[in-house]
């Protein structure tokens, strides 16, 4: 698969009709096995938890095999770490601020006493909030530049990978399973020069893709773009990122109006983190960076929605 990082054109793998239907994800919900406990909040049971299981412990096992440091981060992260990128003028569709309520006995008085009077809680808060300084986290990888902020790396380069819940705020798109204000994500970061990012990154894409095609599901390899903010701005750097084949995507097969779901990304990012964080390599030059990032959620909702895909599990009652 050497050609998939030197064309745009889709590469596609597994059959090509796929035979998909969501009958089984409505029969989980209406069982209990998938619930809906609030806007893009979802929990599972049975067999889609089987199935989230084995997901997570296959991508942990790419993370092994690959040699990556494992790592716990909290779903929170100050804005400040945020703010040394442009991540708040390019994604700022997808934030969820975290705040909690002024310490001051007044503002907690005033609020207990308007909830005490049947005013919403949000509403009652929202004159009594603490200065909004932190975030509900949309990917792991920012983490992983903050642990490594202002150092200098090996020349080897460092591999770290972590599993944690990310939140994206998706509006009106917003939709069990494949796509969720609260989401799992693994990800994998290279953090190193640009060649060893570049080769990491191709030898990711090529035994994610193989271990897509062996299972049977129905999809192709596509390069994409990052949903940028829709500025003139964003939209010149999706373009830009496509030109450049900075990002690719493996988007499964599933029903309209979807028609595909990317399920994992595969991203270059040059030196632009190395130097908005300051990373750099021994000999004074700033780290290149590459991650892969795994929706594990949505590979739960591939594998219901193909048929084909779901003949390779046990999903019995």
């Amino acid at each position: 698969m050497d050609e998939i990082c030197e064309s745009s054109e889709p590469i596609s793998i597994g059959p090509a009709r796929p035979r998909t239907g969501r009958h089984l994800v409505e029969q989980m919900e209406r069982c209990g096995e998938i619930m809906t406990l609030g806007a893009g909040q979802i929990g599972l049971a049975g067999r889609p938890l089987r199935l989230f299981r084995y997901f997570s412990e296959r991508f942990a096992g790419f993370a092994r095999a690959a040699g990556a440091q494992e790592r716990i981060y909290p779903s929170l992260i100050p804005a400040s770490v945020l703010g040394k990128s442009d991540f708040f003028l390019s994604f700022p569709q997808h934030v969820t601020f975290a705040c909690h309520l002024s310490a001051d006995e007044e503002s907690l008085g005033a609020f207990t006493r308007a909830v005490a009077a049947g005013a919403q809680p949000g509403k009652a808060a929202s004159s009594v909030f603490s200065l909004a300084e932190t975030l509900l986290a949309s990917a792991v990888c920012y983490h992983c530049y903050q642990e490594f902020a202002g150092r200098v790396i090996p020349e080897s380069g460092v591999l770290l990978t972590a599993e944690e819940r990310c939140f994206r705020f998706e509006g009106a798109s917003l939709g069990a399973l494949c796509r969720q204000w609260e989401f799992t994500m693994r990800e994998i970061v290279f953090l190193g020069s640009q060649e060893g990012a570049a080769g990491w990154r191709q030898r990711m894409l090529e035994s994610v893709t193989e271990f897509a095609a062996r299972i049977g599901f129905a999809g192709s390899i596509v390069a994409a773009s990052d949903p940028f903010f829709g500025s003139p701005k964003g939209a010149a750097r999706a373009l830009w990122q496509r030109a450049q084949e900075l990002k690719y995507e493996l988007r499964l097969a599933v029903e309209p109006p979807q028609g595909s779901l990317a399920v994992a990304s595969f991203n270059l990012h040059h030196d632009y983190f190395g130097r908005a964080f300051d990373i750099a390599l021994p000999d004074g030059t700033k780290a290149s960076s590459a991650c892969v990032a795994f929706g594990i959620e949505r590979w739960v909702y591939a594998s219901l929605v193909q048929e084909r895909a779901r003949e390779a599990f046990d999903l019995g009652g």
